[in-house]
């Protein structure tokens, strides 16, 4: 369906098929004038239609609900294959799948078996925008290729092929004489090399950044008391009184003249006369010996 105003005709054509026709009693709508319109419709089939209240999507939460899966499954489907949004047709295929998968709600059966009454076949389906080969029959010259690069797209109605996505000349077209490629998605490797290059120049940006943080963390001091006074040297005294003096060599005295002098003896004293004289004792009569 292209354009509202199709609703009225396409309702009719679903309600009227053989297989359903007579199994719907009523019908809920929204206050759309597509469907309003319609009420002679339902009145010669005997079926009541409801409208629901203005501003209350849960009065139709049904609707809502399937209406919220076919946008996520939708959704599933571009990102796998990374198609841009003006490819309209990944609803159609994300509706052809769901038709076809079984469901709790009709006791593991398909739509499409309660529909036509038989299983659905399942061997023609494909991965949505991977990548595929067309068969060339009518080529130009003898030496041009036997096969064109397409996109695999949707399956379209009344027709067993397949609706494909030339990449060369931007046009749509349908086939049946495909090779399917499932794994290999052409968008998605245009798109990382589109934006590869810009990725690794932030990448690159970083890891400058990051080194030259880590220079300067290195270059700083690791306490944040002494962080912008230098560390004192380990030979210097804790002494604050001495803290500015230099220390004097361990080869130098502070005095020349005493230089290749000994220390002299703690139980002597210090004059150098009772140090060259010793010292004069008389003998006293009972230390002399006796004969």
């Amino acid at each position: 369906m292209n354009y509202k105003s199709e609703t009225q005709h396409l309702l009719e054509s679903f309600i009227t098929f053989e297989s359903i026709s007579g199994i719907y009693k009523t019908i809920h709508v929204d206050n759309e004038l597509e469907f309003i319109s319609m009420r002679n419709f339902f009145l010669k089939k005997v079926i009541e239609c409801q409208r629901t209240c203005v501003y209350t999507p849960q009065q139709n939460e049904v609707v809502e609900h399937k209406h919220r899966h076919i946008l996520n499954t939708t959704r599933a489907l571009l990102f796998q294959s990374h198609l841009p949004l003006e490819f309209g047709e990944c609803v159609l295929t994300d509706t052809y799948i769901i038709n076809r998968l079984p469901t709790l709600l009709l006791k593991n059966k398909s739509a499409f078996e309660m529909l036509y009454n038989r299983p659905p076949s399942l061997s023609h389906l494909k991965t949505f925008g991977c990548l595929c080969y067309v068969t060339v029959f009518s080529p130009k010259q003898k030496f041009d290729p036997r096969a064109q690069q397409c996109i695999f797209i949707c399956y379209p109605l009344n027709q067993k092929a397949y609706k494909l996505f030339d990449i060369d000349a931007d046009t749509f077209f349908t086939s049946r004489d495909v090779i399917f490629h499932e794994s290999v998605f052409p968008f998605c490797q245009q798109s990382q090399t589109q934006y590869s290059p810009p990725l690794q120049g932030i990448l690159r940006n970083i890891d400058i950044d990051l080194l030259i943080h880590v220079q300067h963390s290195l270059d700083q001091p690791s306490s944040p008391t002494n962080h912008n006074a230098p560390e004192p040297p380990s030979n210097q005294p804790s002494s604050p009184t001495r803290h500015n003096a230099p220390e004097p060599p361990l080869n130098q005295h502070s005095s020349p003249t005493r230089h290749n002098a000994p220390e002299p003896p703690t139980d002597q004293p210090s004059s150098p006369t009772s140090r060259s004289l010793a010292p004069i004792t008389k003998a006293s009569p009972t230390d002399l010996p006796v004969r």
